[in-house]
């Protein structure tokens, strides 16, 4: 009897169109339908009783909310179907909007710069256009890609490392806005 929503759909809209299948009364007699909409699969939460002639109707719900439904049909002398069995939708929330973190940029030393020195300032700028704050992960390591981690999550910009003579170092560095946006630079 039930066509839309299909189980498990996300409804793009959260004015929701329902149809079904048209009954007919075996007497003839005209028939109207119950249109039964909750927060639960028990029809007990939040529960929605529509009433149509048609075998569809349009329903404005809450976006972002998990949906049940099921539909009866009864003639004019309340004769009544079962109720069909019992479906689950979903309507699509609000969009949230977030942008990647910006790639940091390498400050110090600059690509293939020789350190005379003992210890490396590793400096680097970063910034999010959703003005989110960033973290920081740093890598170092003789290997190219580096994979020691040096720092995790900081909020510095800099990172100071002691140098082994005659070695060649990589370095990169991984920025986190907090919201699942990761970029590397």
């Amino acid at each position: 009897m039930q066509s839309e929503p299909t189980n498990n759909k996300l409804c793009i809209d959260n004015t929701v169109n329902f149809s079904w299948n048209a009954s007919t009364d075996p007497e003839g007699k005209s028939v109207s339908y119950e249109l039964q909409i909750a927060k639960n699969n028990t029809f007990t939460e939040n529960l929605q009783t529509k009433n149509t002639n048609s075998p569809s109707i349009s329903v404005t719900l809450k976006k972002g909310v998990a949906y049940y439904w099921c539909i009866k049909a009864k003639d004019d002398k309340n004769a009544s179907s079962n109720y069909s069995s019992t479906y689950n939708f979903y309507t699509e929330g609000e969009g949230v909007s977030n942008h990647l973190p910006f790639s940091p940029t390498i400050v110090t030393p600059e690509l293939n710069t020789v350190v005379q020195e003992m210890s490396v300032d590793l400096k680097w700028a970063a910034s999010d256009v959703d003005n989110d704050v960033l973290s920081f992960d740093v890598y170092f390591d003789i290997v190219n890609p580096p994979s020691t981690k040096i720092a995790d999550g900081i909020s510095e910009t800099a990172v100071n490392r002691t140098l082994d003579p005659s070695k060649t170092y990589y370095w990169k560095v991984v920025a986190n806005d907090g919201k699942g946006g990761i970029c590397i630079g």
